[in-house]
Parts: structure tokens; sequence; C-alpha cells
């Protein structure tokens, strides 16, 4: 069974960037990309196609997030798989890894804004995402700058001082 990178992108997040990334890792390391869209739950009964605020907020500057996503993997001689999803983003990726047991990385977008609480919770997710995978995880920020969550002062502040 061939290793896969995942990617995996929100509305909200730095998504050009953990695209761009995980298609090199992928080329680098000669495993098959797959991006993972995830939107939040839908809420609406207007608004129940899975993905569709997804499909319109990672459309920015006129690129299409696919439209990047396939021209980085075509760049790069990659067939890439996309899948979109809805659902809490943590748990769409833990899913998704245990449906396919072959994913190495899987590189996620870090959020563009988070305040406060908001912040606690995405390094909430975060732990969780870490606990129940075992593929390597890689946060991937807006600057380009890349961590793995495995390290401590990527988790909660209030995690590193109590270990």
């Amino acid at each position: 069974m061939d290793k896969t990178v995942l990617i995996a992108v929100d509305d909200d997040s730095t998504a050009e960037t953990a695209i761009r990334y995980g298609i090199e890792l992928a080329a680098r390391t000669k495993t098959s990309p797959v991006l993972l869209a995830v939107s939040p739950p839908t809420r609406s009964k207007r608004n129940r196609r899975p993905g569709r605020e997804l499909l319109r907020g990672l459309t920015r500057g006129g690129t299409d997030w696919r439209d990047l996503a396939l021209a980085a993997s075509r760049q790069k001689g990659l067939d890439l798989e996309v899948f979109v999803t809805s659902g809490r983003f943590s748990q769409e990726i833990i899913r998704f890894v245990r449906s396919r047991p072959a994913v190495q990385f899987v590189i996620v977008a870090a959020p563009r804004r988070l305040k406060g609480e908001e912040e606690s919770m995405f390094s909430l997710e975060l732990e969780h995402l870490h606990e129940e995978c075992e593929s390597e995880i890689l946060l991937v920020e807006n600057a380009g700058q890349v961590k793995r969550v495995s390290d401590p002062h990527v988790l909660l502040p209030e995690k590193e001082t109590s270990a």
C-alpha cells in the first residue's frame, strides 16, 4: 500500500501555504498527496451541501484552492486526490486517517486568526489529533513556518508548565 501525505484545510485556514508545503513534501518523500477540505457542520436548512462555505472561503485573490492544489501537484508530476467533507475539523481528519492507515504525514493548515478561547480550543484539537493518529502531524502557519505537533511547545502552554 502506498504511503500518503494528507493535507487538511478548512475555510479559515492558511490553505495556500499548507497545500504548497504538502505537495512539496509528497514529492520529496515520493508519496501520494491527498487534500481533505473540511467545512464546519451546516446549521441552516438552506445551506445543506457540505463544503459550500468552504469553497467560498478558500477562494482568495481570484485563485481557487482546487486550482492551486491541482497546479502544484501537476508541476511535481503527482496525482492528487481531493475530498470535501463537513464536520469538526479534528474529527474529520481522525476519521479519514482511520479509513486510510497508509497516511504517513498529516499537514494541518493553521487557522488565520485565533483569539483567547479559540486558540485554546484549536490547541486541544491538535492534542486530540496527536493522541489519535500515528502519523507525523505538521502544522503549517501563514508565514510558511512548520511545527511538529509532537513538539511540546506547539500544544497548550499550560501543558508545558505542568509536564
